[in-house]
């Protein structure tokens, strides 16, 4: 896939490019075309997250990596990459020395282990680039890792010239780059403790983080994600524990409307509890649509579920947060406004499930919207036309629940840093 620049500023881009990453990422195939609205949920409730990410200690490894590479600094961008392979590698040998399971979260430990000489195509500061700039760790939210590299390079090599005065010098390929980072030097694109960077790889061997680790990784989310519900359940021990230990239920979908109860114990600006409340209630309404797609496949595995769901379709619609979707006066409705078939389509939905919602061809009607939409999306790999053999199993995304089992396994190691519970 390539993306192509008209004459957009620096946070179009960002924006898009973030859009972009949160594509790449792993996970149930989005059959039906809805990955949008989950992402934007995920980032809104639990910002910097992903499913790529193994452990949060590797939001402290990485910087001292980039730090550890400067002591040596390369002069080309080929040479730095390689570089920072050969460290990645390093530093996941040595977190093997003393976790030497598989399911350790060492990113490349398989891969290390059936290929002792060959390092993973894409490693830590690839996956977590994002997260070190939506917490500042990074100091510099937009800059992408290539025109980092780039421009410490260039410091480097040409440290008495401050980059501001090179005026007639532009980052290759980084556009607006040049503006976001003409007060920077190479000391302080970095936001860590200085004495964190003292020793680092002889004290990298424990993949858990150290308790000044969790706290300064705590403080990082508290100031820069204050207001989002990730910064709220990781405010306190109370709250970690109870997100932390939120009753899971049947499906992991239920964690995410289980986190009704906690909220209502917690004490949050009205800001939260409404993006909460409004995440909720979309994520109930395109449930009607990955529902119908499972009975389409297999009805007698799934209709008792769409039978359960169909009673809570009248209160569903009832919600005043739904509305959100049709109306371009917010966010997520102008982001839905510019995707005319997305919008065309939970238009149709809304109106089939207000209208239609007793009639006896109901479902009938339903199914034949979700086969067309999925058509249209998947073109000739569309599952539903064809004579698909169920194996009993869930087909495509689950209910939405915005990375919060992600959010969780942050938090968890946070909290057990910080008080070895």
């Amino acid at each position: 896939m390539e993306i192509s620049w008209l004459d957009f500023s620096e946070e179009d881009k960002k924006r898009v490019m973030d859009v972009y990453e949160l594509w790449k990422e792993p996970g149930a195939v989005d059959e039906l075309g809805v990955g949008v609205i989950r992402d934007y949920f995920a980032e809104k409730l639990f910002p910097g997250t992903s499913t790529r990410h193994t452990k949060a200690k590797y939001l402290v490894l990485t910087p001292y990596i980039f730090k550890n590479i400067e002591k040596n600094m390369p002069t080309s961008s080929k040479e730095y990459l390689k570089l920072l392979a050969k460290e990645e590698e390093k530093c996941a040998k040595k977190l093997m020395e003393m976790n030497p399971n598989e399911d350790s979260g060492i990113i490349g430990i398989r891969n290390l282990k059936s290929h002792p000489q060959k390092w993973v195509k894409v490693g830590p500061a690839e996956i977590y680039w994002g997260a070190l700039r939506k917490y500042g760790i990074f100091k510099i939210d937009g800059l992408s890792l290539k025109s980092y590299i780039q421009e410490v390079i260039r410091l480097k090599v040409d440290s008495k010239m401050s980059y501001k005065y090179r005026k007639t010098e532009t980052l290759e390929g980084s556009g607006d780059d040049e503006n976001i980072i003409s007060n920077y030097n190479s000391n302080n694109f970095w936001n860590m403790p200085e004495n964190a960077y003292n020793n680092w790889m002889e004290n990298s061997g424990a993949i858990e983080l150290s308790e000044d680790e969790s706290r300064f990784l705590q403080e990082r989310i508290l100031a820069t994600q204050e207001g989002t519900l990730l910064a709220e359940c990781i405010r306190d021990k109370d709250r970690m524990n109870d997100f932390v230990n939120l009753l899971q239920g049947e499906k992991d979908s239920d964690l995410f409307d289980n986190l009704e109860g906690i909220i209502k114990k917690w004490n949050l600006p009205e800001n939260t509890k409404n993006e909460y409340e409004l995440a909720k209630n979309v994520s109930d309404f395109i449930y009607c649509v990955q529902i119908r797609f499972n009975c389409i496949i297999d009805n007698d595995r799934w209709q008792e579920e769409w039978e359960k769901y169909k009673e809570t379709i009248p209160q569903i619609l009832k919600s005043e947060y739904l509305l959100q979707l049709f109306k371009q006066d917010n966010e997520l409705g102008e982001i839905i406004s510019r995707n005319k078939i997305l919008n065309n389509f939970l238009t149709k939905l809304k109106n089939l499930m207000t209208n239609n919602l007793n009639d006896e061809d109901f479902e009938n009607e339903l199914d034949k919207l979700v086969i067309n939409w999925e058509k249209d999306k998947k073109k000739s790999k569309a599952k539903l036309e064809k004579d698909i053999e169920s194996n009993g199993e869930w087909q495509g995304l689950a209910k939405l629940n915005y990375r919060i089992k992600n959010a969780q396994n942050l938090v968890r190691e946070i909290m057990e840093g910080l008080y070895k519970c």
